[in-house]
């Protein structure tokens, strides 16, 4: 991952053009360190590819900017998810089961 691609993603997660050089979008390309890109949200164009294996992948091949004509599309979509009531987001689901403990410390239930 390179500096372009960092910056594509601060880009689209922050609504920001590549072609605005105005220091308020200068400060909001600014990190600190890698650890500011955790939990980031932003539109990719992902392709399959494969790895050493010859196993598939999924690749983050670009961010998707602002300047993309398909970004306000995604975006739009999202905002529209984004604005429903939680209860109108996903089906109700049934009460999720606590797992079984397990009789040895320190190890999952299921690794019995």
């Amino acid at each position: 991952m390179g500096r372009s691609m960092i910056r594509g993603m601060l880009n689209s997660a922050r609504g920001i053009s590549d072609k605005d050089q105005s220091p308020q979008a200068q400060a909001a390309r600014r990190i600190n360190g890698f650890a500011d890109l955790d939990g980031i949200e932003f539109v990719a164009r992902i392709d399959v590819g494969s790895d050493a294996m010859g196993e598939e992948k999924n690749e983050i091949r670009a961010a998707v900017t602002p300047d993309h004509r398909d970004y306000a599309q995604v975006m739009g979509l999202a905002a529209q998810h984004g604005d429903l009531p939680p209860a109108q987001t996903a089906p109700q689901q049934a009460p999720v089961q606590q797992p079984a403990t397990s009789p040895v410390p320190g190890r999952p239930a299921w690794a019995q």
